[in-house]
């Protein structure tokens, strides 16, 4: 794996930055978010909608391989030690920094300035109240994800010999010498989206909506769990060429997942994921397993092909990624606030959001974190 890591590190760079696109387009839906503009778009909407179903899946399933990577070289606890503290520190100073001037932004109208707020952040659990970790959730679920695994490592709680054993069985090799056939391919594929499908059709009678909070959460934990551990298999196994070897079937079928479940949306729940409705869940459910897994496995052989490299530049944006993620969304919402006030075209709105956000974060990286050193260990730079 060696001479395959660079994808992994360009392919999060993208999906960090497509975050704060993300974002800074959700203002413009509509939809109920932590700031949301008096002025909406269907464009938005419809970039919501696609990245949505596959973008935290993927840092999820990046998260997976790195851990494999990671384990290489560090025994189990060695490996949760590290974890916790590049996840865990981040992840509380975060929510005393990063996130009051998220909710500060949200609860204006009860508050004089941030000073007065900011006692409060403490009083109660979003949304009825104020504390809450926000977009850090991530880092939350990703250590608990990691601990799973330390003890599903540790105590062979799961024996994964029986993908290999399958798989040769298929008389399909490992190192894939022999070209994998189209078969095959959407054979494995749909295992997995069946297993992605079964698992939400289970919980998510009980967890419908995605609160993030964990406690009530289940369906989307176990859910982005998934792609955790078959980031893990499929670096175990050295299994990243079936991406490769199919990226125009993925991107077919990813487009095909898509068309089909933004139909489903927009004539059956009146195009708003967010209404908490239940008809057709059989229907949806199965539409985005199967475009979370299509468009996965289409971006993974995309950056394995032709963005597998590194230069100086993308070395250090691997590293700064990471800090990138923890400050974007609270920058988008308080710069946002000012922007959508403004009297100027949606578009451009959306632009000048994008643009300052991801100029603000490169220059917090590169003129604070870079010179400040003792700040790194809250941000989760080595």
């Amino acid at each position: 794996m060696k001479n395959r890591i660079y994808f992994l590190d360009n392919l999060r760079i993208s999906a960090i930055f497509l975050l704060i696109l993300l974002h800074s387009a959700i203002i413009f839906t509509g939809w109920n978010w932590h700031l949301s503009s008096k002025k909406d778009s269907e464009i938005f909407r419809v970039f919501c909608l696609f990245v949505h179903e596959w973008r935290m899946p993927l840092l999820f399933f990046i998260a997976g391989s790195s851990s494999f990577l990671s384990l290489k070289n560090k025994s189990e606890f060695e490996f949760l030690k590290d974890r916790a503290k590049r996840l865990l520190i981040p992840l509380f100073s975060g929510i005393i920094i990063l996130v009051p001037p998220q909710v500060y932004i949200e609860r204006l109208d009860r508050f004089s300035d941030y000073i007065s707020f900011y006692p409060n952040f403490f009083n109660g659990i979003y949304p009825e109240g104020n504390f809450f970790w926000h977009h850090l959730w991530f880092l939350g679920y990703l250590f608990l994800y990691s601990f799973i695994l330390y003890f599903i490592l540790k105590y062979k709680i799961l024996n994964f010999d029986f993908l290999e054993k399958s798989l040769l069985n298929n008389k399909i090799e490992l190192n894939l010498k022999y070209p994998l056939d189209i078969i095959s391919y959407i054979r494995i594929s749909f295992l997995i989206i069946f297993i992605l499908f079964i698992a939400q059709v289970i919980l998510r009678p009980f967890y419908f909506n995605d609160t993030h909070a964990l406690f009530n959460d289940w369906a989307n934990f176990f859910h982005n769990f998934l792609f955790f551990l078959l980031g893990y298999l499929y670096s175990n196994y050295n299994l990243y060429d079936y991406f490769d070897l199919s990226i125009i079937n993925n991107f077919i079928l990813g487009v095909l997942s898509f068309i089909l479940l933004f139909l489903h949306y927009y004539f059956k729940i009146e195009y708003n994921y967010n209404l908490n409705l239940y008809e057709n869940i059989i229907i949806r459910f199965f539409l985005k397993a199967m475009m979370g897994w299509f468009w996965i496995a289409f971006f993974i052989g995309l950056f394995m092909k032709f963005f597998n490299y590194s230069n100086d530049t993308l070395k250090e944006l691997s590293i700064a990624v990471y800090p990138i993620y923890l400050i974007h969304q609270t920058i988008i919402v308080v710069i946002g606030y000012y922007i959508i006030n403004i009297d100027i075209n949606i578009f451009l709105q959306y632009l000048i959001i994008c643009i300052v956000t991801i100029v603000l974060s490169l220059l917090f990286y590169f003129l604070i974190l870079k010179k400040i050193s003792f700040l790194r260990i809250f941000f989760g730079i080595k």
